[in-house]
């Protein structure tokens, strides 16, 4: 009996001693894996200046640039939508990501119009579609925004004009460069372009911890408020990292009744689209810093 269990009791120390190694290779194979990758990182961009780290960003929006030629104030065929901040080690890397303006199928939308005078009206993508203008005109009563919208049909002749589901007017208006695509425009709103689409590329910019970010708050520093704003923010990298650890806002304008405006420091969510014409980059990449764009109205 007492040899069994002296049998038992080696057979669990080898398993013991079994797990262990295996455990200690895994925790080897990664802070290997680790280490590469922070010698990777100082290897590639520890001498690299800041404007060189942050080029291959520019250079994927350049290559886009013109695409579909300039489409209602936009002249660009992607769009940093967001960003995010992570921590590896002594470094940053800053995560980009993209849209584009969504775009139609010319087919498709020609072929909705023909629809439309063939039968008065016809429903394409949530938009109605009319037979003639005149028909399209009659959906609205309001006088100012009728003048509008013939400001519009003398400028966009060759745009097909449609009401969206809460009775606003759009306009499908062929891209430029590509006149196999059309564009879906607001007539007489800020909005500018209707829709985008995500693009699934990333891009991964290191960062160092003395970088400069900068948390441009223009549209938010009003002459009505007595209190004095800067017009911008200026962070390193590391401060910014830390104020969204700890779940900072920083006070940022104010308006004549009172009502305060506030940036919110986000790790996750850095940076604002809506902007002049409903579109902007989220930031702004600059020779010496990044610029944190907020929205043009509103606040949190």
């Amino acid at each position: 009996m007492k040899k069994t269990i002296f049998i038992l009791l080696l057979l669990v120390l080898v398993l013991m001693t079994g797990c262990n190694k295996s455990e200690q290779n895994e925790t080897n194979k990664l802070q290997n894996s680790e280490n590469n990758q922070q010698q990777e990182i100082d290897n590639n961009d520890i001498n690299k200046s800041f404007g060189e780290r942050i080029q291959v960003v520019n250079d994927y929006l350049e290559e886009f640039k013109n695409t579909y030629g300039e489409i209602h104030y936009i002249n660009w065929e992607r769009y940093i939508s967001n960003a995010s901040l992570t921590k590896n080690g002594d470094y940053y890397t800053m995560t980009f990501s993209f849209v584009s303006p969504k775009l139609y199928d010319k087919n498709a939308v020609d072929n909705a119009f023909k629809e439309a005078i063939n039968n008065e009206t016809y429903e394409f993508e949530e938009y109605t579609f009319y037979k003639d203008f005149d028909s399209f005109l009659k959906k609205f009563e309001s006088d100012g925004y009728k003048d509008i919208i013939k400001e519009f049909a003398n400028v966009e002749t060759d745009s097909i004009f449609v009401t969206s589901k809460d009775d606003l007017a759009y306009i499908f208006k062929p891209t430029p460069n590509d006149q196999s695509k059309y564009v879906l425009v607001s007539v007489g709103l800020p909005d500018g372009i209707v829709g985008v689409v995500d693009d699934d590329t990333q891009i991964d910019v290191v960062l160092f911890a003395n970088d400069s970010i900068i948390i441009d708050n223009h549209d938010y520093v009003w002459n009505y408020s007595k209190d004095d704003f800067s017009n911008e923010c200026k962070l390193t990298v590391e401060e910014y990292y830390n104020k969204a650890v700890n779940g900072e806002t920083s006070l940022i304008g104010s308006n004549s009744t009172g009502d305060e405006y506030y940036y919110k420091f986000d790790n996750s969510n850095i940076g604002s689209t809506d902007g002049y014409a409903g579109y902007q980059n989220a930031l702004e990449l600059e020779e010496n810093s990044i610029i944190i764009k907020l929205p043009v109205q509103g606040g949190i």
